[in-house]
Order: C-alpha cells, then structure tokens, then sequence
C-alpha cells in the first residue's frame, strides 16, 4: 500500500517553476489570514468542521477513497414516483421542476431505487442517483438538500475491510487457547475449549456475515467439490513476448467459474500478466489474476474462480519486450448449487455486488472472518471455528478490490436482506464515514432485535463517527488485542468501545487464489499464507479489528445458542460483562472477551449506560443515565475513579440502589475533581452474578497543565510534575480545551493522534532528545479536524509518515526535528493556514506531500523558515540568504508534484498566493 499512495501523490499534484517579481512587502499575519481568497472561496464551499471526513483516516490515511465517484443517495420526505424520461439523452427527467434542474446540472444519468420494495418504510424513498464521475459530490448534496421534498443527501460512501480439537492448525489459534505458542501470554485468551465443553452453537443460530463472500471450496469452509472438476488445458504464450505483448481469450459456458493453474511465469514486473473475466452487463471486468502483484509466487499457482452465470469469457493478456511469457496447464471448472445444499455450514446468502445468488469470495477477507466465527471443526482440516455448529449467512457485498472497498449501498442492502431472511446475529469487519441511510440500516435491524457486532477500525484513533458502523450505539464495537492482552498499536479506541478480542496475527481460512495483504510492500506475496509461500495453502494469516470482531460475532452465537430467548441488549450486556484485564493506557472496552465466561451469565440483565455519556468532556455535575435490570435483580451501583482500567482499590462509590432503574441513574458532581480522564463503572447484581459496563469521561474545569515522563516507571501515574504519565497520547487524550502537555526528554514508542475540538499545545523539552520513534508504523502525530493545537520541540522519526494533517487549521507546528521517515515528512490533505517554521526536515523520502492546501511555511515576523536538506541540491541557483525571496529562480514549491492541481490554477490566477502560503520565503541555511 505504501508504493501505490506513492503512486496516488505523484500523480496528483504539479511543480511550478515560473520566476515571479511581486512587490516588496512583508506579509503580517493580519494579511495572510484575511486576504487569502483561495482559501475563503473553499471553506464557503467545503466547512472543514463538519462531521463529515472528506478522506478516512487509517495507519495509512489519504490513502483511501471517501465514496463512490459519481453516485449520490437521496432520501425523500415522502412517497414519490420518478419517471425516467428517455427522449432526454442527457439527463433524467423526474416530476420535480426542482430535481430536475439539478439533475440536468449535475449530468444525473440515471436514478434507481436503493431498496427494491418498501417493505421498510424508513428507507422506501431512497434512490441512488448516477451523476458525472467528475461531480463535484459535496456540493451536490448541498444542492439537493435544499429541495423542500428532499429529507437529506449523502455521497455513496465506502466502507474498508478492518483487517489485520483435531483441527491441525488449532495449535497456531492462539486467540482460542494461548499456551504461549507465539511468545504471548499464557491464557491471554477467549478460552474456547472450556467454552465448547458447555456450547458449540445451535444450526438453528444464523450468523450474517456482511463482507466479500465465502470460498466454499475450501476444506474447512463448505469443502464443496462434487461439482468442481479438474483437467488439462494447454495454454502458452510465444517465446518471447513483444513490445504489444500477447492477448487471447476463450470461453467455458458449460459451467458457472472456472480457476486455472499457473505453471509458468515470466512477464514483466511493471504491467504483468492479466487474467479476467469479462462480465455482461458489467461495469468491470473480474480479475481472476495479476501477475504484477503475484511475482515471485506467480508459478504452481491457482487463479481465483470466475463469477457464477457469466458465461465465463475469460481474457488472457500479457505484456513485456523479451520476457518468456506464461503457461497454464490445468482448469478447474465449477457448477454452482444453492450454498445450502452444498454444505450443512451454510443458509443461502446472496452477492449484492455482482447481483446473483453466488458468494463466491474473490478478495479473501469475507472467507478469513467466517472461518474465525464458524469454520468446521473436528474434521481433521485446518482450523477450528468459534461457533463451529451455528449456521452462516454469506452476504457479499465486495469485489475483488485488494484494498477492500465497499459502498454504503451495498452495506446497508446487507443489513436489510440479514434481517429479512432471519438473520440472529450480524458481523461486519468494515468500516467508514457516520451515514444517516446507513443509520436507517442499523435502526431497522437493532429494532428487530438482531445483534449487531462491527469492528472498530484500524485507525488508532478516538473517532466514532469515522468508524461506523461499530459507531451506532446498539452495535458492539471491538477493538483489537495481541497475544499478551495488549491493545494492538493499530486499533481505534474510546468510551465508545464495548469490548477487546484477539486481532494480531490470527490464523484463518484463505479464498481460493487470493492474497490479503498483495498490495502491501513489506510483505512479500504468499509471505501470509500458512504454510508461507504454498500456493496452495488453505489458511491465511492475518491482523486487524477485522479479525477481532467475528471472535465476538462467534461468541454471541454461543450465547444465543445457550439461551435463544435473551434480546440483543442482554446479549450485549453478558459480553461486556464477561471479559478478561487487558493491558492498555486508552480504552478498548470493558476488556477482552472470554467465551466461557459469557456462557456462564446467559440471563436476562441489562446493565448499559446511555450512549451520549461516552467520550464526553464534563465541567461541572454530569447526569449519568441508563439500564440496569434483570432477572432476580438484587440491586445495581455505580463507582468512579481517576484514569483508565483503575485498580480495585481506586474506585469510590457514587451511589447505590435496590431498585431498577431506566432513565437517570447519578449524578456526578466534577468541581473538586483533579483534572484528567474519569472511569464511571456501572454494576448490576441478578441472577447470582455481577453485570457491568463502564464509561470513559474528561474532566475539564480550568487550564491545565499535563507531564510526561518515560522515567516514571513505577508509578502512581496522575499526570502532575511529581507523578507524570508515560505515554503522550494518554495526556493528550486527558486534555480538554487549552490544556497542555509538557513532556521530558525520552524516547517514546507510540503512534499519536489528536482530533477535532482540543486547542491544546504539546511541548517536547528538547527537540533533539525528545524523540518519537514511530518503528510501529503509521504518523508519528496524526491530526484529523484539529483546530488552535500547538506541536513543537520533538524529533519525529522511523514513521511512514512523521505528521499528518486531514481538514486542519489555524494550527502551529515550529521547532521539531523531521528526521528519517519513510514515506512523507508531513502529508496534508484539505488543510488551511497552519503555520510551519523551524523544523529541520532531514532524510525523509519525501519531505511533504498532499493537496489541497493552503498554508505559511515560515514566521512572518520572526522572518524564519524551515531548514531543508535537499533544497541546495535541488534548487542551485536559490539565494534562501536574500531578503525578499521572490528573487530567486525556482522557489521552493511546498506540495506540489508533477500534475496539475486546483491550487495550481488557483496561483496562476492569482500570483500573489505564491508569496502569501505554500512556499517557504524564508528557508534555513543550517538545521535550527
């Protein structure tokens, strides 16, 4: 993924080489900030404060496309008729005057229903509208919104794959039972063995799994193979391949998909060989293989199955001047039956991305999940499935994408088709941006009583609303946890958060021909297999709060299987109610799930509190509400104490009652509280057990002052100069509004993030020893919708990124160290008049990058600017020595690359932004 976001930049952005002569004037603040028209004119039509994310954020953000080009969702007030007319050839004709006149501005092709009935009212008058790839999107929705008979509009959202017995690769599922197999903890585990000797999960459970599909050819995953045949087909390219490559196709009508083996491969390395299917009525084309991204395993190899009904014309192309080419010697062919007869794992489930009753999984992601919640189990194949005798729903709503990418549409259609054939339990490994017709979704199936489990996302963030659908208040969210009960570096965290379960490097099942991680450079192809590099290996290896998210969809089937008559709040309750300790700074839920546990407390209790308290910054009393309920309820209390995951003699009690309660539960008085993060635990005693659930809050009654200080390592851990914390982000994270965080010189391992809302300042004590080492990947500082945040005197280094800025402003960055980073320096995207000055940008790769940005790169006063290692080397005949910069030949171009961008236009209209923002005016000669 790193060489492919490369890729995304170069090909986005311009470099400007033009000498301009301006007049010599010194810009003040006052000015750039007032007089900046470029950046006016965006904000009127883009407000960097909505909640709505323009890029979704992940360890890799700006990596990722928000939504669907060219498609837009509108839900009507009421009942409505759109008639298509088809004697217009350039826009659809509706019986809206209104609709119609945005409809022919915005090139609206064609308008579909998004669900096929009505049979759920909220989302009947949904429609889907086909505009111009080139659409401006936001600005249609405003435009739409603004119609009286239009309720609201929304871009098509995508959604990303949350990756990361006698079963013989049982030993290898450490999630299950850890005997320290991988060098983790002994037991830091679901405990499935003692969970199985109670439950091992009721064919009468139905568990829809919401992802790309099943291979159901798998030996652990349906083992379908009585209508799959095998047989020799001659197929070799000419020796030599040419300058024009070599193209053939051929045909297989008699069955439903066909796979062919590889047994040669020599193409080259930068176009490859291309094998796909080309569908009727399609938009795309299938892939059935890359060569370019299988070098190096492109030989013995099977290609993914072609796609059910397509008549299956498959296209061979190669390319490569002097390359031998490629051979294939045999074909498996494939005659589909409905799932349900092929295997007893299975109800019928449906693709909603091709539209056909065939799952058929042809990225992989959707085969992994399901073989964490269900695979079979005690057949002397691979692994073992959670809640191996419960039965899978396959819903596919992804194609073949690498990237694992799917739309809103297609989600919220799973959802609906889960709930109306019967579904008791949902599990999605996806996640993206807060969707109002997604919340209709959710709505629907949480008011039909089915339990709904999502995972929270890859992030590392406290971000809700960019990780839906775990974000809805009646979905379990899950976060990711390591061998040792630690929270993975990668998973996003919060109050928000119900539970943790196993994410690192879990063994599951692998879809026939597929690699997961194929477009990530450091990990060569096949390295994840198990056994590594076996082409035909049927086990995958893989992390991520994908994986960990259908332990807890496995878990709720065994519960529901112990007892069918529990509701999805109980179901709920009993899993935040049954987990482990886990070993984390931030929150991750109540802990790490156990299965056994869970099995033991299957009655009907509800203890939750009330969404809207989660994450909250308090100043003054807080109203805590809820439920706390439950068969032969003996009583509930609710207990408070400072920090995260407090020891048992930390909590005070707040208040205790021997009656239940819906509705308001305490109040919790803040103004004599220390400054910081508050843990609010509530506890329900039924039915000879306790119940719980917890909540995370910051109180913020004044300006405050947080330390930290990696020397402090024994505790106590407050925050205060005598007791200082030892993680950053645990600081930042107790900040409210113009707080600060001073921090000791030290090395400190930690990936940091910082959201909308907290105008706060990070202060490092000395820049060249006060270093964050980002060895786990991702930013070293993350910034999403901040505002007013000061960063400076830090050495940021070892990150894919050192510091990136997503719809950012008015923030200063000065006085750090931007040393050795992979990727970029800093990355910006759709960031405004944030200021840079002193930093020491040394031997990274690239030294920024982004678009969209209008920003100052020096001080206007100070009359200084950042030190560059390059900027000799690359601009030889600059003066950076010379006053009024606007002399040289070739100014140094802040975030431009070799394509023009809007902002290049923009400085071509108006000369003077050259000056102004984007170009360092004042650049150092020496590191500061």
């Amino acid at each position: 993924m790193k060489k492919i976001m490369a890729i995304f930049i170069i090909s986005f952005f311009c470099t400007a080489s033009t000498s301009l002569v301006a007049e010599q004037h010194l810009i003040t603040p006052e000015e750039v900030f007032t007089t900046n028209m470029m950046e006016i004119q965006f904000e009127n039509q883009y407000d960097i404060e909505s909640d709505i994310p323009w890029y979704k954020q992940s360890i890799n953000f700006g990596q990722q496309q928000l939504f669907v080009p060219g498609e837009l969702l509108v839900n009507f007030h009421t009942d409505v008729e759109i008639k298509q007319d088809s004697t217009s050839q350039e826009y659809v004709v509706t019986g809206f005057p209104g609709i119609n006149v945005l409809n022919k501005k915005f090139h609206v092709v064609s308008i579909e229903k998004v669900l096929d009935d009505d049979t759920i009212p909220s989302l009947a008058n949904c429609y889907l509208f086909h505009l111009s790839n080139k659409t401006d999107i936001f600005n249609a929705v405003t435009q739409y919104e603004k119609i009286p008979w239009v309720e609201y509009a929304e871009p098509n959202y995508l959604y990303y794959h949350c990756m990361m017995p006698n079963d013989p690769l049982f030993d290898q599922q450490w999630a299950l039972h850890n005997t320290g197999q991988t060098g983790g903890t002994y037991d830091a585990d679901i405990d499935a063995p003692e969970a199985w000797d109670i439950e091992t999960g009721d064919p009468e459970v139905v568990i829809a799994v919401i992802d790309t599909g099943v291979d159901y050819t798998n030996p652990d995953s349906g083992n379908y193979t009585q209508g799959v045949t095998e047989e020799p087909f001659i197929l070799e390219s000419p020796h030599p391949l040419n300058l024009t490559g070599y193209k053939t196709s051929d045909s297989f009508p008699e069955c439903d998909a066909v796979s062919f083996h590889i047994s040669q491969f020599d193409v080259d390395s930068v176009i490859g060989l291309v094998i796909k299917n080309r569908l009727p009525n399609k938009l795309i084309a299938k892939k059935l293989f890359n060569g370019m991204l299988y070098n190096g395993t492109g030989s013995d190899v099977w290609t993914k199955y072609s796609e059910y009904g397509s008549s299956n014309n498959i296209i061979f192309q190669a390319f490569g001047e002097d390359y031998w080419g490629f051979a294939i010697d045999k074909i498996k062919k494939l005659v589909w039956q409905p799932l349900s007869e092929m295997s007893s794992l299975f109800v019928d489930g449906y693709d909603l991305y091709f539209k056909n009753p065939d799952p058929m999984d042809d990225q992989g992601h959707g085969t992994h999940c399901i073989g964490i919640v269900a695979a079979e189990t005690n057949n002397t194949q691979g692994i073992a499935g959670i809640a191996h005798d419960c039965k899978i729903m396959p819903i596919k709503v992804g194609g073949s994408s690498a990237i694992g990418t799917v739309s809103l549409v297609a989600v919220s259609k799973g959802i609906v088709y889960a709930v109306l054939h019967d579904a008791d339990i949902i599990s999605m490994s996806l996640g993206g941006p807060k969707s109002r017709i997604m919340n209709l979704a959710l709505n629907y199936a949480s008011n039909k009583g089915v339990v709904i489990v999502a995972s929270a996302g890859n992030s590392n963030i406290n971000g809700r609303t960019q990780s839906y659908p775990a974000g809805h208040p009646d979905v379990i969210a899950v976060a990711a946890t390591d061998q040792n009960d630690s929270k993975a570096y990668f998973t996003n965290f919060g109050s928000w958060v119900d539970v943790a379960a196993p994410g690192v490097d879990i063994v599951s099942l692998r879809a026939h021909g597929t690699d997961l991680y194929l477009l990530d450079t450091t990990a060569p192809p096949g390295s994840h297999f198990v056994p590594p590099y076996d082409p035909n290996a049927t086990a995958y290896l893989a992390s991520g709060t994908s994986m960990a998210g259908p332990h807890v969809a496995g878990v709720a089937g065994l519960i529901l299987s112990k007892n069918s008559n529990l509701t999805a709040s109980e179901v709920r309750t009993i899993i935040r109610s049954s987990t482990d300790p886990v070993d984390s700074l931030l929150p991750i839920g109540t802990g790490r799930i156990n299965a056994y546990t869970a099995l033991i407390k299957t009655a009907p209790v509800i203890a939750e509190f009330d969404s809207s308290i989660d994450d909250q910054i308090i100043k003054g009393d807080v109203e805590i509400r809820g439920i706390a309920k439950g068969a032969d309820f003996n009583g509930f209390g609710i207990d408070y104490a400072f920090g995260i995951y407090p020891s048992d003699d930390q909590w005070i009690p707040l208040v205790h009652s021997d009656t239940p309660v819906e509705g308001k539960l305490a109040v919790l008085e803040t103004d004599t509280f220390r400054e910081g993060m508050y843990t609010i635990r509530l506890l329900v005693n039924a039915s000879g057990f306790i119940y719980k659930d917890f909540a995370v809050i910051k109180i913020d009654n004044q300006p405050n002052t947080f330390y930290v200080d990696d020397d402090n390592t024994e505790g106590p851990w407050y925050g205060t100069q005598e007791n200082p914390f030892t993680s950053i982000q645990l600081a930042m994270e107790s900040c409210g509004g113009h707080d600060e965080v001073r921090v000791a010189s030290g090395i400190y391992k930690e990936s940091l993030t910082i959201g909308k809302g907290r105008p706060i300042a990070i202060h490092g004590e000395n820049k060249k020893d006060t270093i964050i080492d980002g060895s786990l990947g991702g930013f070293g500082l993350g910034m999403t919708y901040a505002k007013s945040v000061t960063f400076e005197g830090f050495t940021i280094t070892n990150c894919t990124y050192s510091i990136g800025m997503m719809m950012c402003k008015l923030n200063k960055i000065y006085n750090n160290r931007i040393v050795n980073n992979t990727l970029s320096g800093i990355l910006m995207l759709y960031s405004f008049r944030n200021i840079f000055y002193d930093n020491d940008f040394i031997n990274n790769t690239n030294h920024t990058a982004g678009f969209y940005n209008i920003n100052l790169w020096y001080h206007p006063l100070k009359l200084r600017g950042n030190y560059w290692d390059d900027y000799e080397d690359r601009y030889p005949t600059a003066r950076p020595r010379i006053l009024f910069p606007w002399s040289w030949n070739f100014p140094y171009k802040i975030l431009n690359t070799n394509s023009a961008t809007l902002f290049t236009i923009y400085n071509n209209s108006l000369p003077i932004l050259r000056f102004i923002s984007n170009n360092d005016r004042f650049p150092l000669i020496n590191p500061s």
